[in-house]
């Protein structure tokens, strides 16, 4: 890479860590851009509508996988303060070696059990929710199989799942990171060449297929060592009670705080297939993808760090770790407002030339609110994940607040207009979430063993 590029680079705070995830997430960008036309081009509205909230209902796999996830990726970077990993081996301090091993197996068990959950729970509840969904509905057999093959290929990648968080935990983070580049590559072809070839809603099944495919080749080339030797551990009185004793403890609380999540950012699109039908569903589903992906790009920065503050915690280094996190933050949020204007100006732009991709988008007057919520809700992820690091969970009661206040405020809207839904969503965060997740922050920071 030249000089000038690194030194830029360098300062907006984009490590190669980061560089691969931006990569990533950009490639992903452009990718789902080309998705987005083809959808709109092979997909009618109504279909478009179905392609959307498939994914919102499948997002019901929240209850089984319970954040389990996250809480590895914190557990597993404190570990590594006494361990070594190499291409072929891994060696280090027995304990933490042995409290590593009992998380891999433990995963791994987990994983396997959400998986065929997700497989025979979900599976018959989204069916009874577009089986009994009269409104723009589609033909049973036209959504009935691709909402099966997509259930199917979900279950089989959150095999995966576990063993990608725990490598990042590990350090792999810019392996991984690389390792989604190619997996987003991968599955935008397949979703491209399932909507060329005329199979429409399969589109989402083959994006879920693909990226289990890419993700358990790069776990069985990179990773597979450490899995083997994590299920042939001989020192399991080592382990201690690190279940009971730490990590549930701190698990209960992310799983109600992603079960509340659910409600928060996945409600949105059945409640609007269900009471204003399948074509605004689709507007707003595409729309929210939108912010989905501004987001998703601006937490690039930390998805990269929270190792760094598992270890920078483990080693008390309590001022390196807050001036990583405030730079990190500034730097996350100045991205994603910048895309944020570029994203409305770009959807006013479109729908002032009157082109007809405009109409598959709720109106820009009414997209802006939903940058605005997707901001508050940016900067209270931030904030919760700087929280967390320290293997705690300050942010349930805001999680649980914003769930209930969230779900009560979307059934309010079916009483108005359907704009109304993004209107009261944006109300309720930047008035009463908001304040709360900064509340909780300040408290934590001020209160906690320097």
């Amino acid at each position: 890479m030249h000089p000038m590029i690194s030194n830029f680079l360098s300062k907006l705070g984009v490590d190669r860590a980061i560089f691969f995830v931006l990569l990533h997430r950009g490639s992903g960008s452009i990718s789902s851009f080309i998705t987005l036309l083809l959808i709109t081009h092979f997909l009618t509205p109504v279909e478009q509508g179905y392609y959307y909230t498939f994914a919102s209902i499948l997002g019901l796999q929240i209850i089984f996988e319970l954040g389990f996830g996250t809480v590895l990726i914190q557990f597993v970077s404190h570990e590594m303060v006494g361990i070594k990993i190499t291409q072929d081996a891994i060696s280090g301090n027995k304990e933490n070696l042995a409290r590593l091993y009992y998380m891999i197996s433990l995963a791994i068990k987990w994983y396997f059990v959400v998986s065929a959950g997700v497989l025979l729970v979900v599976s018959p509840l989204g069916y009874l929710f577009f089986a009994t969904s009269t409104m723009d509905a589609l033909p049973t057999l036209a959504w009935l199989l691709p909402w099966l093959f997509l259930v199917l290929s979900a279950s089989l990648s959150l095999l995966i799942t576990p063993m990608l968080s725990i490598a990042e935990g590990c350090g792999f983070v810019a392996q991984v990171a690389k390792m989604r580049l190619f997996q987003t590559l991968t599955a935008a072809l397949f979703a491209w060449l399932v909507l060329l070839s005329g199979f429409g809603l399969y589109a989402s099944a083959a994006t879920a297929l693909a990226t289990f495919v890419v993700g358990a080749l790069w776990i069985h080339r990179n990773f597979y060592h450490v899995i083997k030797t994590a299920i042939q551990c001989p020192n399991k009185s080592l382990q201690g009670n690190l279940w009971k004793d730490e990590i549930l403890p701190m698990q209960w609380r992310i799983a109600i705080s992603w079960l509340s999540g659910y409600f928060i950012f996945n409600l949105f699109n059945p409640v609007a297939f269900r009471f204003f039908g399948a074509k605004f569903a689709g507007q707003l589903g595409l729309s929210l993808s939108i912010i989905t992906l501004m987001t998703g790009i601006s937490l690039s920065w930390f998805m990269t760090k929270v190792p760094t503050f598992g270890r920078l915690i483990a080693d008390n280094r309590r001022a390196e770790l807050d001036h990583l996190y405030q730079k990190t933050f500034k730097h996350s949020l100045l991205f994603l407002c910048l895309v944020g204007a570029t994203a409305i100006a770009v959807l006013y732009v479109l729908n002032y030339q009157e082109f007809q991709l405009a109409q598959r988008f709720i109106d820009p007057s009414v997209f802006i609110f939903l940058v605005l919520t997707g901001v508050g809700n940016h900067i209270i992820a931030c904030q919760a994940s700087y929280v967390r690091s320290h293997k705690v969970e300050k942010y349930l009661g805001n999680a649980i607040f914003t769930a209930v206040l969230m779900s009560g405020v979307l059934f309010l809207a079916t009483q108005f207009t359907a704009n109304y839904m993004v209107y009261f969503y944006c109300a309720a965060m930047w008035l009463f979430c908001l304040p709360h997740g900064f509340y909780l922050y300040h408290v934590f920071k001020n209160t906690r063993v320097n």
